[in-house]
């Protein structure tokens, strides 16, 4: 999903490594003592946003967010673009931050935060050399035997129209500590790639890649590319790795996943589709489809899910599998694109057999809704309340129509499982809202990483700081009977 900011900003020009006021302010916690907040002061990026210009359909956003914040220009793209790089796996992960205009060139300087010993984030380095376009997925990976980021970056969708986009490539992120980071192209063809997942794929031990791609000018037209891991932590770019669907219609390329679905140790294959279009001789019945071995180990389809529910047209754009209901097998719940202002979730419940039945209206009150409404990127599965089951957080923009001037709003961003059944929105939960001082009202939120006791989220403020929010899981104790 791209936020109205992105699709409203353009650059041109770089900048230099910007100074940083590393006085941070005071911790705010609410009145019972399990939110606690930890903002930076404002952060000067003066010397990045030297040059950078916006587009005249923007200024006024911009010279709005001057008047009441000093925004600078580098920090209204990094606030309109929800590139947020981490690893949650990794306990204290630095961030990397990769701003776009989006529909505009040139590409942005790529930036890392790091946590100092306060806990407070502070800057890492620059990258003014990076060439990511837009960060649409990434995935953790361990290379030659590190733990990485693999990004699947689509490029430039230039506003100039299709024949001028700059289509991207597959990253890997080295993250070494302390800020410092590399980025480095691994893919041997350039395409719209919007959607990214690690696994063995070939039983060696490595993990692989399945990147997927909305669409590409010189190349492998398949929409799924595989790269197999080497022994050195080098990676070959399979190409014609989709053979085995040629005769089957087109159903595009949006989200895959690698999940081993009836536990057999050998990882089964989702490609989903998007938006429901009227593409001749392309499968428009359907919404993903199931690849796994067939009896001599090569891959076939398995399962075609029909397009169903209120979000029977939407397209998906991400696709996660996690046991939330825990029978012992693995669910898919996809994030859907309305292709204009819509999006909201489907749960499809995994039926053994590689059988598949959507269920979304079982498990939610309400699946879809508007950007207005509630503006979200995608979204990060974990247990945020220590009672064993998987719950869903909104990775969004801010603000929305469940929070308030001046108030942010953390059950907006949660769907807290309620034992296997269902999920509740915690929209209504006053427990679960702060108060968001001047400058605090969030841009963009994001999953940071579980903790023993407590969960953390990061947040991109509109006052050029950013801040990470801790909440303890006895936040939501009588939330759910």
């Amino acid at each position: 999903m791209v936020s109205p900011l992105a699709l409203a900003v353009s650059a041109c020009g770089g900048g230099e490594t910007s100074e940083i006021n590393d006085e941070t302010s005071s911790d705010l916690v609410n009145n019972d003592n399990l939110i606690s907040t930890n903002y930076t002061e404002a952060l000067d990026f003066s010397s990045v946003s030297n040059g950078l210009e916006v587009p005249s359909t923007s200024t006024q956003v911009l010279e709005r967010l001057q008047q009441q914040y000093d925004t600078s220009e580098y920090f209204y793209a990094v606030m309109g673009s929800p590139n947020v790089i981490h690893m949650p796996n990794e306990e204290d992960s630095d961030i990397v931050l990769i701003p776009s205009w989006y529909a505009y060139e040139p590409f942005l300087p790529a930036v890392s935060l790091t946590k100092d010993d306060t806990n407070t984030l502070v800057l890492g380095q620059f990258d003014e050399a990076a060439t990511i376009g837009w960060a649409r997925n990434w995935a953790e990976i361990v290379v030659d035997g590190k733990t990485m980021v693999v990004i699947a970056d689509h490029g430039h969708e230039l506003s100039t129209g299709y024949n001028t986009w700059k289509f991207g490539d597959v990253w890997l992120a080295d993250f070494s500590g302390g800020g410092e980071f590399a980025l480095t192209p691994i893919s041997s063809e350039n395409a719209f790639y919007h959607d990214i997942d690690v696994g063995d794929i070939d039983g060696d031990g490595l993990d692989d890649i399945l990147a997927i791609h909305m669409g590409i000018k010189d190349g492998d037209p398949s929409p799924l590319h595989v790269f197999f891991q080497q022994e050195d932590g080098s990676f070959d770019q399979q190409i014609g790795f989709m053979d085995f669907s040629s005769e089957l219609p087109e159903l595009g390329g949006a989200a895959g996943a690698l999940v081993d679905l009836n536990s057999d140790g050998q990882l089964e294959i989702i490609q989903t589709a998007y938006v429901q279009r009227d593409f001749p001789n392309w499968d428009m019945d359907h919404q993903f489809r199931v690849y796994g071995r067939d009896a001599n180990g090569d891959f076939a389809l398995k399962f075609s899910a029909p397009r169903s529910g209120e979000a029977a047209g939407f397209g998906s754009s991400n696709v996660y599998d996690a046991d939330i209901d825990m029978d012992g097998d693995a669910d898919l719940i996809l994030y859907m694109e309305g292709g204009g202002d819509m999006q909201g979730i489907q749960i499809w419940e995994n039926e053994g057999n590689f059988n598949f039945t959507e269920v979304t209206d079982d498990w939610l009150n309400i699946g879809i809704w508007s950007n207005q409404e509630f503006s979200n990127r995608d979204f990060s599965i974990a247990d945020l309340n220590g009672d064993g089951f998987l719950d869903i957080f909104f990775n969004g923009f801010g603000p929305n129509n469940y929070q308030e001037y001046g108030t942010l709003n953390l059950g907006a961003y949660i769907f807290l499982n309620n034992n296997g059944e269902n999920f509740v929105h915690l929209m209504d939960e006053d427990g679960l809202v702060i108060e968001a001082d001047d400058g605090k009202e969030v841009a963009h939120s994001r999953f940071y990483q579980s903790n023993e006791n407590s969960f953390e989220v990061f947040l991109i403020n509109h006052d050029n700081s950013f801040g990470l929010v801790e909440i303890s899981h006895s936040a939501f104790d009588g939330i759910i009977a």
